[in-house]
């Protein structure tokens, strides 16, 4: 604003002092115009009353005028003398202080200019510090990603042993605030092998189970496949699994957050397919054999596997519907071995084809 004004009263040619009009609030500009209007009437007067003088003293020659007459003629031009030099002095005394106004404007509104910029500086500080703490502020509110219930309190280390958090306590990035049960269905975190995980997808249907929910098979879809795999080392074993989340499509009563379960993941199905156990299946090279029991007899008969689960295969090619097939001690057989056939035994409940 202070800039704004200065730069006003340069461009509107502004005085200050005792001249007269300054104080009524008239520009410099237009002080100088009614000046110069003086200067110029005053002229104009003089030029008149010298006019008469010259006039009245050649009349006075030819005794054509009275003495008092010039002399009074004489008084008028003077006078006339005496305005327009007090004009001509006003006109020039102002338009000095007009041009020393104007370089004190142009200082004054160089320092303006300066000042400004501080200002401006201080401006986008003080906005930058407002930011911060703003966003420092809304740092202490922290928001669960969805709705629960709350079923623990973060703890916090104390001499020795921990107690739940208070109001108050320091907290640090990472640190357990609370642990929430989010309303609505659950999920389950499954532990898939890396060997596995390739015929894995987003969207595939899932069947969960459990020794602590017996007699109910849970349906569920793969909404999420880690980006990592993970190490997991057990009783001497190392395996790296790949967390999959399996979510739940419906809410159930008797779950609990933390309960075991095993998870059956359909990577595939097949209608209508032809299945025999793994056990049955050899393997030499490319290849792929079963022995058909037949008369007490083994014949090898080349198949072709479609999908397999860890404990059955389909066979495409090669086996037909209600063909006795060799399940234990196949690696011994041979083209024509005379075997005795047993019935294989019952499948476990939890083997399941195309899975």
């Amino acid at each position: 604003a202070r800039l704004q004004a200065d730069v006003n009263a340069k461009n509107e040619g502004q005085v200050s002092g005792g001249l007269g009009a300054a104080s009524i609030g008239l520009s410099g500009e237009s002080q100088l115009v009614q000046a110069e209007q003086s200067l110029t009437s005053a002229k104009l007067s003089l030029q008149t009353a010298k006019e008469t003088y010259d006039a009245d003293q050649e009349l006075y020659k030819i005794q054509g005028l009275a003495r008092q007459q010039l002399d009074k003629d004489k008084a008028a031009y003077d006078d006339a003398v005496a305005s327009e030099q007090a004009a001509q002095r006003q006109y020039d005394l102002l338009k000095q202080e007009l041009k020393d106004t104007g370089g004190q404007l142009d200082s004054q509104i160089a320092a303006d200019r300066i000042s400004l910029a501080s200002a401006q500086a201080q401006v986008a500080s003080a906005t930058a510090t407002l930011q911060l703490h703003a966003s420092n502020l809304s740092d202490t509110e922290v928001r669960a990603p969805f709705d629960g219930v709350i079923q623990q309190l973060g703890s916090a280390p104390t001499t020795g042993s921990t107690t739940p958090l208070s109001v108050g306590d320091a907290v640090t990035p990472g640190e357990v605030l609370f642990t929430i049960a989010g309303s609505g269905p659950m999920v389950v975190k499954a532990q898939v092998d890396e060997q596995d995980i390739i015929n894995v997808h987003v969207g595939q249907h899932a069947i969960v189970t459990g020794e602590d929910f017996p007699g109910h098979s849970l349906p569920g879809i793969v909404t999420n496949i880690a980006a990592v795999v993970l190490q997991v080392n057990q009783a001497g074993n190392s395996a790296k699994n790949v967390e999959t989340t399996i979510s739940l499509q419906r809410d159930y009563s008797f779950l609990r957050a933390g309960m075991s379960c095993d998870v059956d993941i359909v990577t595939g199905s097949a209608e209508e397919a032809l299945v025999v156990p793994l056990a049955a299946i050899s393997d030499d090279g490319a290849k792929h054999y079963a022995f058909v029991i037949k008369d007490k007899k083994a014949t090898r008969v080349e198949v072709a596997k479609g999908l397999a689960s860890d404990t059955d295969v389909v066979i495409t090619k090669g086996l037909h519907a209600g063909d006795v097939v060799a399940t234990t001690n196949v690696k011994q057989l041979k083209d024509g071995s005379v075997v005795k056939a047993q019935p294989a035994p019952s499948p476990s409940p939890s083997s399941s084809p195309g899975s």
